[in-house]
């Protein structure tokens, strides 16, 4: 199934898809056995190294986490998979290039859909 925006969604369908239990999942990435069910359930959230971590256990490449052209998740955050590559990619730099970054997605996204 495409990513339509919920990443906490997602990554129980991609845990469905291989066909681990979450525990076993947390366990590969060396986290807590309750990490990715407090994810899904909004009582924690993840960071972008902990999806590369989660990608690599459950033996996906991290854009295929996002593999859909476009992303809508019903709540008008629309992003391109191109604006998503960005802030992947960004997260690598340091913190004042990266809020840069992100400051200049928000003003793009308000004056069209990206």
């Amino acid at each position: 199934m495409a990513y339509d925006g919920d990443y906490r969604k997602r990554l129980r369908e991609i845990a469905d898809e291989v066909g681990r239990p979450l525990n076993l999942i947390c366990y590969d990435m060396d986290r807590n056995h309750s990490f990715l069910s407090d994810v899904i359930n909004g009582r924690q959230n993840m960071k972008v190294d902990d999806l590369e971590v989660f990608c690599s256990v459950v033996g996906i490449d991290p854009e295929d986490f996002f593999d859909s052209e476009r992303t809508d998740s019903g709540d008008g955050n629309n992003c391109s998979q191109v604006c998503l590559e960005v802030i992947y990619e960004a997260k690598k730099c340091d913190d004042v290039f990266l809020r840069t970054i992100l400051a200049l997605l928000r003003e793009i996204n308000g004056r069209r859909q990206i």
